[in-house]
């Protein structure tokens, strides 16, 4: 639960009907089931809820709620250290597999064998790893994202599908296959999933390091992005009572290919609130939505709401070269009298870097902005551009002889890389100045 809404209530809910027909139960015992989990979610707000089914004849609905969830920002930050199980589980527990049911033995057998652990995997009959305990694994080898195949006899979870949708997005190659400890002890990365903890990297297995880095960068590719599904859930939330107000249909689930799409659509949502989310969100997507540049562009000059105009060059700094085709509107943008809007502008065109060498005439202009800021990142932005921004070297040499030290440093930085004898020269009489003020 998040926010005082059920996420992904669609996908538990059918989970939940495969595996009472598995079990040959009544599937009519979960009808309704809906308006008693967003119930449970307005009373929770942010925590989980478990929803079982017990009997046979007449089997009933058991709802346990709680508040909060067992896993911290630090465990994010810091990783998990975990324990493989030595037991092995026989090949008839395959036939439980795809199953979510509440018996725990299993579990506490292979967590009372372990101890003190923070998830305990676990090795099928042949001794390949299949799971956690309550989590799904994964690991990095190559570039490539390897996770146990269902068929070893791992529950299909609803976190471990949003992150194939997501590595899917990002064009991360994935294998489903059988993976051995060998391979886990000498992974480039590896965490766990499950819809509480989302995406929780491994530090260490049976007391062997796993990668260089936590999280590694394709676990924080992954991250980000399943970060971004979310929003785009709770946003679509919002999204659907605007839209009903209207008598508009609402948008249906989110998938891994269809996330830019439905981000698109809600910048065309009466409500400012819902555009300045999805905005966002198409930032925080960066590179990999470039398909949103034409609506980026057409939210930056149409807008009427000043957050979502801003926060629209913004993100179109943020997808970066792909942007090109708007530079002509940021351009106009960076002239805007609102100190903010020409903020976010300036940033923008650093961000798409050379292939904004047309904005180099207002990036020279900007050097004179009573913002520190903006005038920092139009130096930035002019050493982007190279040789290209030749004409920049006065302004770019007064900045460099001024008081302001941040200002002659990125000044300098910017003469170093236009790199012309003239901008070279005036980098030398900066120096110069700067060993006799020490004298």
């Amino acid at each position: 639960m998040k926010k005082g809404r059920p996420l992904h209530p669609e996908e538990h809910v059918e989970r939940l009907k495969a595996s009472l027909q598995t079990l040959g139960m009544n599937l009519d015992v979960v009808r309704g089931i809906g308006a008693q989990l967003n119930a449970a979610a307005r009373r929770v707000q942010d925590g989980f809820v478990r929803v079982g089914v017990r009997g046979q004849g007449s089997p009933k609905v058991t709802v346990i709620e709680r508040k909060g969830t067992p896993y911290s920002s630090e465990m994010k930050r810091r990783g998990l250290k975990l324990t493989t199980a030595a037991s092995r589980w026989p090949s008839g527990e395959l036939g439980l597999a795809g199953v979510k049911h509440a018996d725990r033995l299993s579990g506490i057998l292979v967590r009372a064998e372990v101890g003190d652990s923070a998830e305990v995997l676990r090795l099928n009959a042949g001794g390949y790893l299949t799971e956690g305990t309550v989590s799904n694994l994964f690991l990095v080898k190559d570039g490539e994202l390897v996770t146990p195949a269902t068929w070893l006899g791992v529950l299909d979870g609803v976190t471990r599908r949003h992150v194939l949708l997501a590595a899917g997005r990002l064009r991360i190659p994935v294998r489903e296959t059988v993976v051995t400890r060998h391979e886990l002890f000498n992974a480039e990365e590896a965490f766990l999933t499950n819809v509480l903890m989302g995406i929780l990297p491994i530090r260490e297995v049976d007391g062997r390091q796993i990668g260089a880095h936590l999280p590694g960068p394709i676990t924080r590719r992954l991250m980000k992005l399943l970060a971004g599904f979310m929003a785009i859930y709770l946003l679509l939330g919002t999204a659907a009572i605007s839209m009903a107000k209207e008598s508009q249909p609402a948008p249906k689930a989110v998938s891994g290919e269809s996330t830019v799409a439905v981000l698109m659509q809600a910048l065309k949502d009466q409500d400012p609130k819902v555009r300045y989310k999805a905005v966002r969100v198409i930032a925080d997507l960066g590179p990999s939505a470039a398909e949103a540049v034409p609506a980026l562009s057409k939210t930056l000059k149409e807008d009427k709401n000043e957050a979502v105009q801003e926060t629209a060059a913004f993100a179109l700094g943020k997808i970066g070269q792909a942007a090109k085709p708007a530079v002509p509107l940021l351009i106009q943008a960076a002239k805007n009298e609102r100190e903010r809007m020409r903020s976010v502008a300036i940033f923008a065109l650093w961000k798409i870097g050379p292939a904004a060498q047309e904005a180099i005439p207002v990036l020279i202009e900007s050097l004179n902005e009573k913002d520190s800021t903006i005038r920092g990142m139009a130096s930035l932005a002019l050493a982007e551009m190279g040789p290209s921004a030749q004409e920049a070297i006065p302004a770019l040499t007064r900045l460099s002889n001024g008081k302001n030290t941040s200002d002659a440093k990125n000044a300098v930085f910017a003469l170093e890389k236009i790199g012309t004898p003239e901008a070279l020269e005036a980098v030398k009489k900066h120096r110069q100045g700067q060993a006799k003020q020490k004298k």
